[in-house]
């Protein structure tokens, strides 16, 4: 998400234990917020404990 806007999208399986991985690229402002949100709500969590990340890194600045 970037400032409430979807940007990417991750589909899983049903099954436990599913991985994966998403690279996205976004030019943001200063101020501007990003998060990763789940949007399943028949399932409301990402399964992972201490194996979940997310980590964001500033490519270039304008």
């Amino acid at each position: 998400m970037l400032d409430g806007q979807i940007i990417a999208i991750a589909q899983s399986t049903q099954k436990m234990f599913d991985q994966g991985s998403q690279t996205v690229i976004v030019h943001m402002h200063p101020g501007q917020r990003v998060w990763v949100q789940s949007l399943d709500y028949s399932n409301q969590f990402v399964y992972g404990e201490v194996y979940s990340a997310f980590s964001g890194f500033l490519l270039q600045r304008d």
